[in-house]
């Protein structure tokens, strides 16, 4: 399902979608984190996918975020990534709360 999303890349679109845990990617760079007084989102980073399915897709050169949130109301942590990469954290996982 998610490499369906990426296909959307080529049409300019933007996806915001959970990834699973087993995905692979290689971290380019470790963003600043939202100063603001919910300290809910734990990791920011620019990757790159690079499993085979993503070279196979020919994604695996595009530059992806990748956000780490804490979910207090299921007690977990989830990842969840985004082709757009301008903007703040807080939006893309607000847009993803509102999906």
């Amino acid at each position: 399902m998610f490499f369906r999303y990426c296909v959307f890349l080529f049409n300019g679109n933007v996806f915001i979608t959970r990834i699973k845990e087993n995905t692979v990617y290689k971290n380019i760079e470790e963003l600043d984190l939202p100063e603001d007084i919910n300290q809910d989102i734990l990791k920011n980073e620019l990757i790159y996918l690079t499993s085979p399915k993503a070279r196979g897709k020919g994604i695996n050169g595009i530059k992806c975020r990748l956000i780490s949130i804490f979910k207090a109301d299921e007690n977990k942590a989830i990842q969840i990534i985004s082709n757009h990469t301008e903007w703040k954290t807080r939006t893309i996982a607000y847009f993803y709360k509102k999906r």
